[in-house]
C-alpha cells in the first residue's frame, strides 16, 4: 500500500453506507499482525520538520481516502450534484490546497492556485503558526507525561 494510501477500514464503512447492505462472513479474509502498525505505535514527533512532515502525510492519506470514496460514490450511480459527491468534493479542494501549502512555496502556491499574494501569503501565515502550536502542545504534554512518570 503507498505510504499515503487509504487504508481499507477507511472506506469499507463508506460502501456498506452508499449499498445499504453489510455482511458477515465467517471466514479469516485478511491477515492481522496484532501489536504492531498503526494500531499500535503513535510516534511523538522530535522536531518541528518531522511533524510537518507526518501532518502533509496525514493530509495525503485524506486526499487519498476522499477520492476512493468518490469514486465509489459515482460508481453506485450517485452523480456531481449529490449532496454525498458535492461534499467530498469540497472537502477535497479545500485539502489539495493545504497540501499545496506543504509542498510549494508562497510564489509557487500563488501562482498555481490563482491567489492574491495576501491570501496566498495568509494561508501559509495561517497552515505555519497552527503546525507550530500544535507541536508546542504535543511537545508540552510530551515533557508532562515525561515528568509524571519520572
Amino acid at each position: 500500500m503507498p505510504e499515503d494510501g487509504p487504508y481499507e477500514d477507511l472506506i469499507l464503512g463508506f460502501r456498506a453506507a452508499l449499498t445499504g447492505k453489510i455482511a458477515y462472513i465467517d471466514l479469516p479474509l485478511v491477515s492481522y499482525t496484532v501489536g504492531s502498525g498503526a494500531s499500535f505505535y503513535h510516534r511523538q514527533p522530535s522536531s518541528f520538520a518531522e511533524y510537518r512532515k507526518l501532518r502533509r502525510s496525514a493530509v495525503a492519506r485524506e486526499i487519498s481516502t476522499l477520492h476512493q470514496r468518490r469514486a465509489d460514490a459515482l460508481r453506485v450511480g450517485l452523480g456531481d450534484r449529490d449532496a454525498v459527491t458535492a461534499a467530498i468534493t469540497r472537502r477535497l479542494k479545500k485539502l489539495e490546497v493545504i497540501l499545496d501549502g506543504f509542498d510549494y512555496g508562497f510564489a509557487e502556491l500563488m501562482i498555481k492556485r490563482r491567489r492574491n499574494p495576501l491570501r496566498a501569503w495568509q494561508l501559509q501565515a495561517r497552515m505555519n503558526r497552527d503546525m507550530r502550536r500544535e507541536f508546542a502542545r504535543l511537545t508540552e504534554e510530551k515533557r508532562r507525561t515525561t515528568e509524571g512518570q519520572a
